[in-house]
């Protein structure tokens, strides 16, 4: 059972997420283990994919527990994407 706050925060993240989704692109999460700038969490970064690149938004969520990201993208209706080996080796996942 979420709190009343967990609620508004992804209600919050959602109403981002749509905000970008209304933008000159797409909006696609990078989920990120520990990242150097973040060692101690996992860290997902929303960025705009258009025309062909990726632009980082200054958007950014992170968590002591992979699921509780993934909670988060999955209550938004988003779609899991695996990493690929191009990928950078932070990169978990991608959420669009």
């Amino acid at each position: 059972m979420q709190t009343i706050t967990e609620a508004v925060r992804w209600a919050q993240w959602a109403q981002k997420h749509q905000t970008a989704a209304y933008a000159d692109g797409m909006p696609v999460w990078i989920v990120l283990d520990h990242p150097p700038d973040v060692p101690e969490r996992f860290t997902a970064r929303l960025h705009i994919a258009q025309r062909g690149t990726m632009q980082p938004t200054k958007t950014a969520l992170q968590s002591d527990r992979l699921d509780d990201l993934q909670d988060v993208f999955s209550a938004m209706s988003l779609t899991r994407i695996e990493r690929t080996d191009d990928d950078d080796v932070f990169v978990l996942e991608w959420w669009l």
